[in-house]
């Protein structure tokens, strides 16, 4: 009996997804350390259960309300630390991983949702493959951090917009409006993104593009509400986004220079102004410079080591080569898209717009390899749409 292709594909989908678990499962360390940014989350999270005041400071409480940072990664762990339980200088980091293991096979899910709009089945599975078991995918879950979570809503916002785009119904639009509000509450710098969206739905609906639009604001807006509401009465302030932006914005001033010294203890507020300030004599006085540590110098910086640290795997030539692979053939198959005839109308050029945006808007800051989680999974894709092409037009020429 002949199996069909489509029996074969699901088979292997799901073997993927089943070993990518149990790979997962097997790196689950619940008795390591925290570091970094882990420290000050945990101390926002004991914070908020125990006094009822949300705010961050790196490595120690806040004591009082601020708004350092998104409250989207402390309300996710916060039902985590109360069934678990927690202690002052340990979290339940294990029970942490294993939330954070269900997100990203999930995130899996949806990478393969959004690969169906341009590929086929098979490079699909592919991407889904190089996703769950790049380095940076495969360790990310065991940190305590916003990457994870982000990741899962990111996706989960480009999918429903494709679908919008697709099929025009108002229902994705609203959807893909509250992923991204979610997704803005646990890291903010997407926001930018907004503009692209309301504009790509004014060029496919013209004159009716009114309500559309006004759907899309409205229900990101009923998001970030909560906000923007306890920022004005706890803080007596309108704080749309987060305060900490300063650190990181000063941090990329410094031209090829990963890890600059200047004083941590700055109010953000002067840590912004300082850093506007130092962008804009560096544009006036030393613009060939600056402009190409902004541009192919940060880039640099971003792609060539490969987040989360040296793991055992990120250190192998052979995984870092294949990684510049990736990136490199993603950057080409992004500009691709920008050319080709879409597989529907404007999906191709959203996509490669919003995998840009998801990189760029990182450029202004600290040069880690980080900030290049948003746009790793986009880029993998973009890699698998090249690798297509090549094997349909090698598979014609052997026709």
């Amino acid at each position: 009996m002949r199996i069909k292709k489509e029996t074969v594909s699901n088979i292997v989908l799901v073997a993927t997804i089943m070993i990518a678990f149990l790979s997962r499962l097997y790196l689950v360390d619940g008795g390591r350390s925290i570091a970094g940014d882990e420290i000050g989350y945990h101390k926002s999270v004991i914070q908020f259960i125990e006094k009822g005041v949300y705010g961050y400071k790196p490595y120690g409480f806040s004591i009082t309300a601020n708004a350092f940072t998104m409250p989207g990664y402390i309300v996710f762990l916060a039902p985590l630390y109360l069934i678990f339980g927690y202690s002052e200088f340990s979290p339940p980091l294990a029970a942490i991983q294993m939330a954070q293991i269900m997100i990203q096979i999930l995130a899996g899910v949806v990478l393969f949702k959004v690969c169906r709009m341009f590929l086929t089945t098979m490079f699909s599975i592919l991407a889904v493959i190089i996703f769950y078991f790049h380095p940076t995918f495969l360790y990310a879950h065991t940190f305590m951090l916003t990457e994870t979570l982000y990741g899962l809503f990111f996706l989960t916002f480009l999918l429903l917009t494709l679908y919008f785009f697709k099929t025009k119904k108002m229902s994705f639009l609203a959807g893909a409006a509250v992923m991204l509000g979610i997704s803005i509450l646990i890291r903010p710098s997407f926001i930018v993104v907004i503009p692209i969206v309301i504009l790509f739905i004014f060029i496919l609906l013209k004159k009716k593009a009114f309500a559309p639009n006004l759907v899309f604001l409205l229900c990101f807006c009923a998001v970030m509400s909560p906000w923007w509401i306890r920022n004005y009465l706890s803080l007596g302030e309108v704080t749309l986004l987060a305060s900490q932006g300063g650190n990181p914005l000063l941090w990329g001033t410094y031209p090829f220079n990963n890890n600059p010294l200047f004083d941590q203890s700055m109010p953000p507020e002067e840590m912004g102004k300082l850093a506007m300030e130092r962008i804009k004599n560096g544009f006036l006085h030393q613009p060939l410079l600056y402009i190409s540590w902004y541009s192919w110098g940060k880039t640099l910086y971003l792609i060539k080591d490969i987040w989360p640290g040296n793991k055992f795997l990120a250190s192998l030539t052979l995984i870092k080569c294949f990684h510049y692979l990736i990136v490199s053939t993603g950057f080409i198959g992004l500009i691709l898209m920008l050319v080709k005839r879409p597989p529907f109308q404007y999906a191709s050029l959203i996509f490669a717009l919003c995998a840009m945006t998801s990189f760029a808007v990182y450029l202004p800051f600290a040069p880690t390899s980080r900030y290049f989680y948003s746009a790793l999974p986009l880029l993998i894709i973009s890699f698998c749409y090249v690798s297509q092409l090549l094997f349909f037009r090698f598979k014609d020429r052997q026709n």
